[in-house]
């Protein structure tokens, strides 16, 4: 393994202990194991980050054994990491456990801050920037003036973004996802509901390209509908905000088994968006569903439905459906697409403060 001609004294000491373990059974043995390997890559983050004299990481994975080691070693040499929100914070207990062990963490408002404080995580510093990623490029920007252009043709009055999350048959017990099932009786309903009503037009951006074509009880009728040209399956989903489609939509609908980052996104920026809780979060989300109940949480997807059909037919009368206008600003605090400038411009400070010699805290 690379590693500088530093000698490292952390290092040197958690080896000299190790060596004085006497594993008594085949757990211990694996643990010590386990341990001898952290220590290793621990070695190899100090080395890193020594030799290149990184003072400010910025940290792009969640979660993880060596996310935790390369903090440790980032404290050990005196450095600091920057994290920032990715996975919208639920309030179950235990969510987001083992996540984001940053010194200073980004979030978008004063909800996700709030959230992500109650979690298992140590983080020094949480502050809000607003979304931190910018919204409006150039290819999701063409793509969805040209979506308008084609439903607009097509008579469209309403659009929809439909937002999914990964599914699964949930037959192990490695994770728990959207059931396929429920997913596809999701994706069924709307697509139904462009076949059964020519004002109605859909966008659908997957989690993932294979999330919608394992999907195979539905290949059929998602290609009739394709056929009518009001439906549209956005093909190259990797790192596409969907909060960029705010122009060529009126509704973002979603569904999972928690209210996803996508999901929020789309809320935060003031698009009318529309929750369907198959799994019932009522419990933990008792503050949305006190004021959003059949308005943008849902528990019946043909609820939904039957209120699109009516959006449709008179906007003013519905002008409540998905409406987060009242609350936006906890969600997003700043609403500009400028997240990523402020977070620029706290690291330009922080960097300023290293190059004066300052230690991490006073940086």
């Amino acid at each position: 393994m690379w590693r500088s001609s530093v000698e490292n004294k952390t290092i040197d000491n958690l080896n000299n202990l190790v060596k004085n373990f006497q594993p008594t059974d085949n757990i211990e043995k694996w643990m010590i194991e386990d341990l001898k390997y952290m220590i290793l890559r621990l070695d190899f983050w100090i080395s890193f980050f020594l030799f290149f004299n990184i003072k400010i990481h910025i940290e792009q994975t969640e979660k993880g054994k060596e996310v935790i080691i390369k903090q440790m070693a980032l404290n050990d040499i005196g450095s600091c990491s920057i994290g920032k929100l990715r996975s919208y914070p639920c309030k179950l207990i235990g969510n987001l456990w083992g996540h984001y062990n940053n010194n200073i963490f980004f979030t978008w408002g004063e909800d996700s801050a709030l959230r992500i404080k109650n979690t298992f995580n140590t983080l020094d510093n949480i502050l809000i920037s607003g979304f931190p990623y910018k919204i409006k490029n150039v290819k999701s920007h063409y793509e969805s003036l040209e979506i308008k252009k084609q439903f607009q043709f097509k008579g469209v009055k309403t659009t929809l973004l439909l937002i999914d999350s990964n599914h699964s048959k949930n037959l192990n017990g490695n994770a728990q996802y959207l059931p396929t099932s429920i997913l596809e009786n999701f994706y069924k309903s709307f697509i139904k509901l462009v076949l059964d009503n020519p004002e109605i037009g859909i966008i659908i951006k997957s989690k993932r390209k294979r999330n919608i074509n394992s999907l195979n009880n539905i290949q059929s009728i998602l290609q009739d509908a394709i056929n009518t040209g009001r439906c549209h399956l956005i093909e190259d989903t990797f790192q596409t905000i969907s909060s960029s489609y705010i122009k060529a939509i009126d509704f973002a609908i979603s569904t999972g088994f928690i209210l996803s980052s996508a999901f929020m996104e789309c809320a935060g920026f003031g698009i009318k968006s529309i929750y369907y809780d198959y799994s019932n979060i009522s419990n933990q989300e008792k503050d949305i569903y006190s004021w959003g109940k059949n308005k943008v949480i849902f528990r019946d997807v043909g609820k939904i439905i039957k209120e699109i059909t009516l959006y449709n037919k008179n906007p003013i009368q519905k002008d409540y459906l998905g409406n987060w206008d009242s609350h936006i600003d906890k969600i997003n605090m700043f609403i500009d697409d400028n997240g990523y400038e402020r977070i620029g411009r706290y690291l330009n400070f922080l960097q300023q403060g290293f190059n004066n010699n300052l230690d991490c805290k006073s940086a």
